[in-house]
C-alpha cells in the first residue's frame, strides 16, 4: 500500500497537501490511518462541494483503488 500511496501522491500537485486542501486526509482516509468522526465527515464533504481540485484527486484515489 505504501508504493501506492507514494505513487499517487506524485502525481498530486504539492499545494493541493496543504489547507485548506483536503488530499492529505484523503489518503489518510483510504489508507486507513484515519477515521474521521461526524464533523470532520461534514466538513470533508462541504470542502469537496466547493473545490474541483479535491473532487479531482479524489476520483483519481477511487480509480487507483478499483483496480485492484
Amino acid at each position: 500500500m505504501n508504493e501506492k500511496k507514494a505513487s499517487v501522491l506524485e502525481e498530486i500537485h504539492p499545494e493541493l497537501l496543504a489547507p485548506p486542501h483536503i488530499v492529505d486526509k484523503l489518503l489518510h482516509l483510504f489508507t486507513g490511518e484515519w477515521q474521521p468522526d461526524s464533523f470532520e465527515q461534514e466538513q470533508l464533504a462541504a470542502h469537496l462541494a466547493e473545490c474541483p481540485y479535491c473532487r479531482t484527486a479524489l476520483i483519481a484515489l477511487l480509480c487507483g483503488e478499483k483496480k485492484d
